[in-house]
């Protein structure tokens, strides 16, 4: 079976942004996605922060109740969830 990933932006419950990867696609690759595109939403200083592990701002957790991984942003955050296709 093949299996792709639907990842989703989020601003409060309003999705704002989605898109469905195709092909080889690790868990590694799809945390370092998540995290590239929540630091967009940071400050200079926040991605500091968070990439010395000061701040949880780039924290991707992977969830047990749906989404695969998600990103602790708020209020935009994104979701990856692994699909069967």
């Amino acid at each position: 079976m093949t299996k792709r990933w639907r990842i989703t932006g989020y601003e409060g419950e309003t999705v704002v942004f989605d898109r469905v990867l195709f092909g080889k696609v690790g868990h590694g690759q799809v945390q370092e996605l998540l995290a590239r595109l929540q630091s967009q939403h940071l400050k200079d200083s926040e991605i500091i922060d968070a990439t010395l592990g000061i701040t949880d701002s780039l924290k991707i957790t992977k969830t047990l109740n749906g989404s695969d991984f998600s990103t602790s942003g708020h209020p935009r955050y994104y979701t990856a969830d692994e699909e069967d296709v």
